[in-house]
């Protein structure tokens, strides 16, 4: 949506077709105020020919000059309903994860209808890397452009409300993950970390912000290591989640697979030095012993003590802190993720006209 927001409006005009009317209203929202009609197509779980045939009908009616299909999901209805309508659109296909349909004929089915694409934009260096693989490609139809994030919203200020709010002493070392709880952002490692190191510093506390299947089972997890002091908070989906950033002093993410973690980005301008595992995506936005640490995935102890090295060093914690926020603001802004997709677009237009 902010990416959307910050389009050259005179140049770009979008249609957003959304699987389900029932989805985020938030979305909708912004989408809404972002400037793009919004046509919802209803989709039902697993192989929904119906949904085809409206996405179909969609492409048919609509001249669009660029189709750009959001997900693995999305470019694989994307590239059916191109080949289906015989539309030759101008199509890029955005990936984001290293995670890839495990189905039976999904690679042969991907190969096929790579010649329904023009350009493919991945978050990260990893995530290209993965599906040229997957595709057989050379990588020249892929490009990389790095997910933005909102400074102005994400930034350092006052933490007293929020701990305030939370019941967390002003003199309180936090630690915060913000991400869904599905096993790929692996949180009983986050509790295992938590744990350990709460027990050895009784000025850390641990938030965990996300809903999603896991988070009763997390619950139950956390019974079961015990935190009788309650300094180990799962707190589930939220809304201020930038104001709960700004009130802690570190982020903690132990994925096991990410595209281009959102999560780590927003922390990174709130300020936040980052300790993360060493995954596709994270390795690229964590500059080790700048903005903070990468330790080994699955690794409890190069955790706890890449965590340890920073709560216990104010100094350090201070400097990574600056250093985080600057990249943040350099790095990885909304204007240079929609300057890439503009350009992304233009790219695919040349392309289908060379074919």
């Amino acid at each position: 949506m902010a990416m959307l927001q910050r389009m050259p409006a005179p140049q770009f005009e979008h249609i957003v077709g959304v699987f389900w009317s029932g989805g985020d209203p938030d979305i909708i929202d912004g989408l809404t105020k972002a400037g793009c009609e919004i046509v919802c197509l209803d989709k039902h779980r697993g192989i929904d020919m119906g949904f085809q045939r409206r996405l179909n009908r969609l492409v048919k009616t609509r001249s669009f000059d660029v189709m750009h299909a959001w997900l693995m999901s999305s470019g694989l209805w994307g590239r059916l309903a191109e080949m289906m309508t015989r539309r030759r659109v101008p199509t890029v296909v955005s990936f984001r994860s290293s995670e890839v349909h495990t189905w039976p004929g999904g690679v042969g089915l991907d190969r096929f209808l790579d010649r329904y694409a023009d350009v493919y934009i991945c978050n990260s260096l990893r995530v290209r890397d993965v599906w040229a693989e997957r595709l057989k490609s050379d990588g020249s139809d892929m490009i990389v452009i790095d997910n933005g994030v909102d400074c102005q919203k994400f930034r350092p200020g006052d933490q007293t409300a929020m701990r305030t709010a939370l019941g967390i002493d002003a003199d309180a070392l936090v630690i915060c993950a913000v991400g869904s709880m599905k096993p790929a952002k692996n949180w009983p490692m986050f509790l295992e970390v938590a744990s350990k190191v709460t027990t050895g510093n009784p000025k850390a506390v641990f938030l965990g912000i996300g809903g999603g299947p896991m988070l009763d089972e997390m619950r139950n997890r956390l019974n079961e290591l015990g935190d009788a002091d309650g300094r180990i908070r799962l707190l589930g989906d939220r809304t201020d989640v930038a104001d709960i950033l700004r009130a802690s002093d570190l982020l903690l993410s132990t994925s096991v697979v990410e595209g281009m973690s959102n999560a780590i980005l927003e922390g990174m301008a709130s300020g936040l030095p980052v300790v993360a595992t060493r995954i596709s995506g994270s390795e690229e936005l964590v500059r080790h012993d700048q903005t903070g640490y990468l330790c080994q995935s699955r690794n409890l102890d190069d955790a706890v003590d890449r965590v340890e090295a920073i709560l216990t060093d104010p100094t350090l914690a201070l400097q990574m802190s600056r250093a985080a926020r600057q990249v943040a603001q350099e790095a990885y802004s909304f204007e240079q993720m929609a300057d890439g997709h503009a350009k992304a677009y233009c790219r695919a237009i040349a392309a289908r006209q060379g074919k």
